[in-house]
């Protein structure tokens, strides 16, 4: 349970600073196609979210189903 606790703990901390970063974009540079593998810093964040979504899920037992980005 230590190493999970751990990576959660990572993650909320890799978390704040990237949202803190995204938080000072503006608009169309937060949309912009980047031509990285999700496209945009917004879909690239939906990712984010949903994987963490997912993951949580999983650890209580009740996964989440989703139909796509």
């Amino acid at each position: 349970m230590y190493a999970f606790q751990t990576l959660a703990g990572f993650n909320q901390w890799a978390n704040t600073r990237i949202y803190g970063s995204v938080a000072e974009m503006p608009e169309p540079d937060y949309r912009k196609d980047r031509a990285a593998f999700f496209g945009s810093v917004h879909n690239t964040l939906n990712h984010l979210l949903l994987i963490d979504r997912l993951w949580a899920g999983r650890i209580k037992g009740a996964p989440i189903t989703f139909r796509g980005l």
